[in-house]
């Protein structure tokens, strides 16, 4: 009895609950339709280091002269506030450097973010993955609206609340917001007394002072070997597309869609193989209109020698030029409706700019058929895949056998020295082309900032008392890959086991989920969460993300989002990341990503007329850190899964481990794929040996621990 009482008592103390807080897509609007009460509108959310005497993170960029130039602007026009979304013409999540206005405005360099200012305030709103992000980069200017937490006013509210309650203008530019976007935006102010209009030059590119000179970025093609199917046959599709939606033509504004459609491939954005270009398609002629350099190649590749009374020869043209010719001929021309495409996932639709340019009785908002076919990989495409995750498996793998044989010799590491390194390992890989995102590099603290990247300013040492989460992938031509690994080098806490079990076992059971067809991801989502939510954790983001092909490394449309009303069907061969994860502020960050392949599932009974049925297969090959697992959490159903995953990494990546010389990483991966037995209804604790020169040791505390679980059994 005494145990049991004991028990009671000191369980809550291993345990550190996390907020329950979510995602939301604030580039589009999505929090607008929130039904959650709100916080009075007119209060201020307190900041941090903003108080007297405070000391000002380094990481802060002072935006006092950039916003005062920019209010001399908007009042200028008339108006009493102007938005700044994070995107740019295309709706891209990701943008090049010369589109980050709101990053420039701000100071907040986050990938998703909304920024409105006023004559006399200036707010932003950042989704969960942001919060301690943007304390630490959010000079005392601005406001930092926290979305996803229930008491946050949205920004129609709040700068109704602004405005106390007359008639103002709010400008925007037209080419940064999808256009189903802006007129949500126009009837919700019209209802709160609020004129939205269309600003066409950019007020903060007037301020800003960057160079406006474009750079000409080489276009390459994309071999049908790797894209599995031409281009003509692609936009052949299209059209038979585009007949049984009532429409003869559409305006491609995506650019992966218009690389994955033309099988070309671009460095217009960093880490995104994509041109910056529209494409506009009838029944009878093929419009690029591009800014990047027109080779020979290119014109060869595209049949672009003439194209007089050819279905199947591109016309390519200055990238401007698609807004003159959707008003004009080529526009005025097309017989039915034009499609274009309307906010899905992480694609935001055709802005509101092409929308105006288009004739108002020829428009068509509709899902982009292009989406939804690159989703679903060809056979071709699904080989390039697996095999470029296999590739950056052996660089991953190499890497950190290095890292951690280099930390139990006592070598110096740190966040940007582990960075380059990686780099330095994919290099080697066939096909490889450059990293898909700025790999996160995050020791201890710094793990719990779900975006953090390590920069001069920051970058932290690498030691022994804490985590290391790295989350990192790599563009080749044959795939692109993502995946996410935590470390430790010391003696791991029994909170730290049991933080990092409970985010494995949550990978481990959506990875091993069986589903009817005709579900949608969001429905998935439980399987992670259902282990952190059991003691009281979550994380404030998605648990999956979809993966193009040699593409955006978040690719529309699957999104594994518990808390998205937006719902998408999972198909088979679509490609998403499984990653879930815990977040402790000031201590430590735990996320294991692991790419999945979904597939159909020939089982016992599939001939009865219940199915078909879908899992996932494992295509990211890396095995997780025995020195991290509490096996006493595991079910005999997740140490089958662990087992049979890691007998295919051995299988698959340990020969090219030996064939490419890495005997020491092929150690490591030895040492972490031993069978895990059943004994007793429970999983055997594995020791690991000291071939990668890494030891495992127990600590007084973990046999304690151990000991007071078993007798509170």
């Amino acid at each position: 009895r005494f145990i049991s009482v004991f028990c009671l008592l000191i369980s809550p103390l291993l345990v550190i609950g996390c907020g329950e807080t979510y995602r939301t897509d604030l580039s589009r609007g999505d929090h607008l339709s929130s039904s959650r009460n709100k916080r009075d509108i007119h209060t201020t959310p307190a900041r941090k280091f903003c108080s007297p005497g405070s000391s000002v993170p380094p990481t802060r960029t002072n935006t006092t002269t950039r916003l005062k130039n920019l209010r001399e602007e908007i009042s200028k026009l008339g108006l009493f506030a102007y938005i700044i979304p994070s995107g740019d013409a295309h709706q891209s999540e990701y943008v090049a450097e010369e589109d980050k206005r709101r990053a420039w405005i701000s100071g907040f360099t986050g990938s998703s973010g909304f920024a409105v200012v006023t004559s006399t305030t200036a707010a932003v709103w950042v989704d969960g993955r942001y919060y301690i992000q943007g304390e630490n980069q959010l000079d005392c200017n601005w406001i930092m609206m926290r979305s996803d937490e229930p008491d946050t006013p949205d920004w129609v509210d709040w700068l109704q609340g602004e405005a106390s309650g007359q008639q103002v203008k709010l400008g925007a530019d037209p080419s940064l917001t999808g256009a189903a976007t802006w007129l949500n935006w126009e009837k919700k102010l019209l209802t709160r007394n609020i004129m939205l209009e269309p600003i066409i030059n950019n007020l903060v590119d007037m301020i800003w002072g960057k160079d406006d000179k474009k750079k000409s970025s080489a276009i390459d093609v994309c071999r049908e070997e790797y894209a599995g199917q031409s281009w003509k046959e692609k936009v052949r599709d299209l059209r038979r597309d585009l007949n049984e939606k009532g429409a003869t033509a559409m305006v491609v504004t995506a650019l992966d869609e218009i690389a994955w459609l033309f099988n070309i491939r671009g460095q217009d954005i960093p880490y995104s193989p994509v041109v910056k270009a529209y494409a506009f398609i009838t029944q009878s002629s093929i419009y690029l209109y591009i800014s990047g350099e027109v080779s020979q190649a290119l014109m060869a590749h595209l049949n672009s020698g003439g194209c007089e009374g050819s279905k199947e020869c591109v016309t390519i043209k200055e990238y401007k030029e698609v807004f003159t010719d959707l008003a004009g001929d080529p526009g005025q021309s097309v017989e039915k409706k034009i499609l274009l495409g309307k906010p899905w996932a992480y694609t935001g639709g055709a802005s509101f700019a092409i929308y105006n340019a288009v004739k108002e009785d020829k428009r068509l908002l509709e899902l982009s058929p292009i989406m939804i076919r690159k989703g679903q990989k060809n056979d071709m495409e699904i080989q390039g895949m697996e095999n470029a995750n296999i590739k950056d498996a052996v660089a991953l793998i190499a890497f950190a056998a290095e890292l951690e044989n280099g930390m139990a010799a006592g070598e110096e590491w740190d966040e940007l020295k582990a960075s380059r390194r990686l780099l330095e390992y994919r290099n080697k890989q066939k096909l490889f082309k450059g990293p898909s995102f700025q790999t996160i590099a995050a020791y201890g603290a710094h793990g719990a900032i779900i975006h953090y990247k390590p920069s001069t300013e920051t970058n932290a040492k690498i030691g022994t008392d804490s985590l290391f989460l790295l989350d990192s992938g790599g563009q080749y031509l044959d795939g692109t890959t993502d995946v996410t690994r935590t470390f430790h080098f010391g003696n791991p806490t029994p909170f730290e086991k049991e933080a990092y079990t409970r985010v494995m076992m949550g990978a481990i059971d959506l990875a091993k989920g069986i589903f009817r067809a005709g579900t949608t991801d969001t429905r998935m989502d439980i399987l992670a969460r259902s282990p952190l939510y059991s003691v009281g954790l979550n994380y404030r983001h998605g648990t999956g993300h979809g993966i193009g092909a040699y593409g955006l490394v978040h690719e529309s449309p699957i999104q594994v989002r518990i808390y998205k009303e937006e719902e998408h069907e999972l198909k088979v061969g679509m490609f998403f990341s499984d990653e879930p994860g815990v977040y402790i502020e000031d201590l430590f960050g735990v996320r294991l990503e692991t790419v999945l392949r979904v597939v159909e599932k020939n089982l016992t009974y599939a001939g009865r007329g219940f199915g078909p049925f879908y899992g996932f297969k494992a295509v990211c090959l890396v095995p997780f850190e025995p020195k991290l697992i509490d096996y006493s959490l595991l079910s005999r159903e997740q140490v089958d899964w662990i087992n049979s995953y890691n007998k295919e990494i051995v299988d698959k990546v340990g020969p090219l481990l030996l064939q490419e010389g890495y005997t020491a990483a092929y150690s490591w991966l030895m040492d972490r794929s031993v069978h895990i037995p059943w004994e007793q209804g429970r999983a055997r604790m594995v020791r690991m040996t000291n071939g990668s020169g890494a030891k495992t040791s127990i600590s007084v505390v973990g046999i304690a621990v151990v000991l007071l679980n078993f007798l509170c059994l």
